[in-house]
This record gives structure tokens, C-alpha cells and sequence, in this order.
């Protein structure tokens, strides 16, 4: 369950990208970085990837506490970090995504909280591996936090090392590339507008 709630906690934290550049371009201050000549797609990269290192950040504090404090056993420690960038690039692209299509701060809050819920119950978030229904499960694959899990499962689980869970990780680096550029395309207006 800790790489469920920190997958969850990582959706969360992406809505300060979305958030943070809609209240800049409020007081303008995005603005004042286009006419500095930062390119739109460069005011963005930056604010996710901000966010990219902070939900790393938390992702590693929560592995560290549950396996210091509460003997969790996450998996070998390679493929196990491995996962983990791959989970923040891909939930990144989501970040990307939203971005690219919330004009103010309350559509940023409003899109983040849907596509969090959305992506959490149909990921498997809320439900255990083995307790979740055989449909959920062929949903979760279709999701970035379910293709997450799935690897975190089976690193914890069956020992699994990076070369097993190479089609999670190429499916999770999917998401991170689609996501992103499809937000990337709709920056400018954001940005802009």
C-alpha cells in the first residue's frame, strides 16, 4: 500500500504545476517571462519538472519510512528506484496534460481532482492486487498508476528485477511522452492566453 498512497500523494502534487502557472500568469508574472524570451513550452518543462522532483522526493520518503519504520518489503532497491522515475515521468505527462488545458486556477484544482479520482479508482488505487475484481484489473492496465502498481507488485511480490517489468516501464514511459506532448501542444495557449 505505500506505493498506492505515494502514487496517489504524486497525483496530487502535480496540481501545483497546473495551479502555480495559471496564478502567475494572474499576477503576472508569466508575462514578464515571455518578454524575457522564455519560450511558453520552457515556463511549463519547468514547473513540471519542479513538480517531478518533489513527488520523487516524497515517492522516496515514503519508501524510506515504510521500510525503516514499518518493515515493508518494496523489492530489490534498483528496480524499485527505476519504477519510481518511471511512475513520476509518466504522472508528470499527466501534469503536462493539465496544463495544457486549465486556463485558471480553480479548472487547474477542478481537472487535477477529476483525473486523480478517475485514474485512482480505475488504477486500483483504493483496491489491494489480490482483491481487485478481474475487470478493474484489465482497466488498471490502461492507466499509468495501474501499470505502476503492477510493477510494484511484482518487485515486491516475485522478485521481479528491471528486465521483468521492462513493459511496464516502456508503458509507463508512453504515458509520460503522449500525456506530455499533448499538453505541450495546448501551452501556448495556456501560457498565453
Amino acid at each position: 500500500f505505500g506505493a498506492s498512497m505515494s502514487i496517489l500523494f504524486l497525483f496530487f502534487t502535480v496540481s501545483f504545476a497546473a495551479r502555480s502557472i495559471t496564478a502567475e500568469r494572474r499576477s503576472g508574472l508569466v508575462p514578464r517571462m515571455l518578454a524575457a524570451a522564455a519560450r511558453p513550452a520552457d515556463i511549463v518543462a519547468g514547473k513540471v519538472a519542479a513538480v517531478a522532483v518533489l513527488g520523487l522526493a516524497g515517492f522516496i520518503t515514503v519508501w524510506a519510512v515504510t521500510s525503516l519504520a514499518f518493515d515493508a518489503r518494496w523489492g530489490a532497491v534498483a528496480p524499485v528506484i527505476v519504477t519510481m522515475i518511471a511512475t513520476v515521468l509518466a504522472i508528470a505527462g499527466v501534469s503536462t496534460f493539465v496544463c495544457g488545458f486549465a486556463r485558471t486556477e480553480q479548472q487547474a484544482d477542478a481537472y487535477t481532482s477529476a483525473v486523480t479520482f478517475l485514474l485512482a479508482l480505475l488504477g486500483g488505487n483504493f483496491v489491494g492486487p489480490g482483491t481487485s475484481p478481474d475487470a478493474l484489473r484489465r482497466i488498471a492496465a490502461f492507466t499509468p498508476n495501474g501499470q505502476s502498481l503492477d510493477a510494484f507488485t511484482r518487485i515486491a511480490v516475485d522478485g521481479a528485477g528491471i528486465g521483468d517489468i521492462t513493459r511496464n516501464l516502456v508503458v509507463l514511459a508512453l504515458f509520460a511522452v503522449v500525456l506530455g506532448g499533448i499538453g505541450m501542444a495546448f501551452v501556448h495557449r495556456t501560457v498565453t492566453g
